[in-house]
């Protein structure tokens, strides 16, 4: 029988310090830094070690899953993960961007009360939605949901503005608040599509390939097939990869 001993992930969303569970896996901190996610695994980005500091893998070969606990004091990117067809195909043209050849199926159960956007909200929940939201139905259009999120990075400047319309005639609220995270980020609107779910401490979600999600608040353990391959909408300064997400989006 082997100790394990993951890595940490430092993102910036991450809780900072003590207040972070991963604090607990890892048993040592620096205040002031935040503490986002602690992995276990063998995925290359941040390969567990056995005591003594050989990989986890020389001892077990590569593991098929891998298992994290994330620790979120603010919004995620919105992501998708793509099939393990596409997968194979994103990792083959773009290595840099993508960096396995794997799907990334994945359970998330609550550590804590959790706040997340998952999944596309009900055509009809939508379109009276849009109704509402004139800043969002001026660059969406009344178009298919494929197209709609496609015009939201048509003219990326465009949507900005409107964002920054929107939020000067609303002044509070959940589309808000994300904005004040990330100003005039184009997941602002994109988060608008989206279904929002509150998790009590215990509860689950399982998110298959092409589902966006976004974490918004909490703590949680993950398992999921093992890959690193995301594909960002928004909500992020790291690049997004529009045709990507457009391709792997299930509408």
């Amino acid at each position: 029988m082997y100790r394990v001993v993951g890595g940490v992930q430092n993102y910036s969303w991450g809780k900072v310090g003590r207040e972070s569970s991963v604090c607990l896996f890892c048993g040592k901190w620096d205040e002031g830094v935040p503490y986002a996610e602690y992995w276990l695994g063998t995925h290359k980005s941040l390969p567990s070690v056995v005591e003594g500091g050989a990989l986890l893998s020389e001892r077990t070969g590569d593991l098929p899953f891998l298992f994290k606990v994330l620790s979120i004091a603010k919004p995620l990117s919105i992501q998708l993960h793509p099939s393990k067809l596409q997968a194979e195909c994103l990792h083959a043209q773009s290595p840099q961007l993508y960096p396995d050849d794997n799907y990334k199926p994945e359970m998330c159960v609550a550590k804590s009360k959790m706040r997340i956007l998952i999944g596309f909200r009900p055509v009809l929940e939508m379109d009276s939605f849009l109704s509402l939201t004139p800043e969002l139905g001026n660059i969406v259009g009344e178009n298919d949901l494929r197209t709609q999120l496609s015009n939201l990075y048509k003219d990326e400047s465009l949507t900005r503005a409107f964002i920054k319309q929107y939020c000067a005639r609303v002044s509070s609220g959940l589309y808000y608040g994300l904005n004040s995270h990330y100003p005039e980020d184009i997941g602002v609107f994109f988060a608008m599509f989206m279904n929002y779910v509150e998790l009590n401490e215990g509860e689950a979600v399982v998110i298959d390939a092409g589902v966006p999600h976004c974490y918004l608040e909490g703590e949680c353990f993950e398992a999921m097939v093992c890959s690193d391959n995301v594909v960002r909408a928004g909500l992020t300064p790291k690049p997004k990869d529009v045709r990507t997400l457009l391709e792997v989006t299930e509408t």
